[in-house]
């Protein structure tokens, strides 16, 4: 028996990638690719993970990478915080 993980898609929470991928019509393998790629919604699938759109500091930036010169770090640190959830740096100290 698989292990059920919690999957948010689409700002929806669900109690495991099967019913993730159910609810949102696609196999459950496709859920499992995008949410190991850590897409996070349907906007996500598609776009480099750098030239996505980000909120920063109550800022919104085009890229990854201009949000990262913005504010002094590199893209790699930018990347990761964006993917972790972290919308400002009051969020880092958390």
């Amino acid at each position: 028996m698989r292990k059920r993980r919690p999957v948010m898609w689409n700002g929806v929470q669900y109690p495991s990638i099967y019913e993730a991928a159910k609810a949102n019509g696609m196999s459950r393998e496709c859920m499992l690719y995008r949410v190991r790629k850590k897409y996070r919604c349907d906007a996500d699938v598609g776009q480099s993970p750098r030239r996505r759109p980000v909120s920063w500091n109550g800022k919104r930036f085009k890229s990854v990478g201009e949000a990262a010169r913005a504010n002094y770090i590199t893209v790699a640190g930018m990347l990761y915080r964006v993917n972790q959830g972290y919308t400002c740096d009051a969020d880092l100290k958390k």
